[in-house]
């Protein structure tokens, strides 16, 4: 039997039968420069995402050690500030970094209490160029992030 396999093989290659080509997706570049949800995730550890009353989907729960983090953020442009909107229950400060959880700090996002609205932070980052991972990693008090 393991015999005929190959030869059947063979024969459909010579007769010009093949199978249909298959098509490989690769993760998509994320565009820092116009807004990424946080969701968009591809991975986290600790946080949830949960919708919120508007219907709104949400990252929460980052408090510290949690993280999550965007690949393939495509800084053709450089880097110079990151904005957020988030929500957070008090003093927060949200580390955004370079190449992962572990990765190089790129700078320090802080959050005052916001009273359980969605507020604009950002802050000043170390220049970043090309694709590269981005995560956000909760370094203090308790937020939930938007965008």
């Amino acid at each position: 039997m393991k015999r005929k396999v190959p030869v059947i093989l063979s024969m459909l290659l010579a007769a010009g039968i093949t199978a249909p080509a298959l098509t490989v997706e690769a993760a998509p570049a994320f565009n820092p420069y116009k807004t990424i949800q946080a969701e968009a995730k591809f991975g986290d550890s600790g946080v949830e995402v949960t919708t919120e009353a508007s219907g709104a989907k949400v990252v929460s729960s980052i408090d510290k050690g949690d993280y999550f983090f965007v690949k393939d953020v495509n800084f053709s442009e450089g880097l110079s500030k990151i904005a957020i909107s988030a929500k957070a229950e008090g003093p927060a400060v949200i580390e955004v970094r370079k190449g992962g959880a572990d990765g190089e700090v790129l700078g320090n996002i802080k959050l005052s209490n916001t009273n359980g609205e969605y507020k604009d932070f950002s802050a000043a980052m170390k220049n970043v160029e090309g694709k590269d991972t981005i995560a956000f990693v909760g370094a203090g008090g308790s937020v939930s992030i938007d965008y």
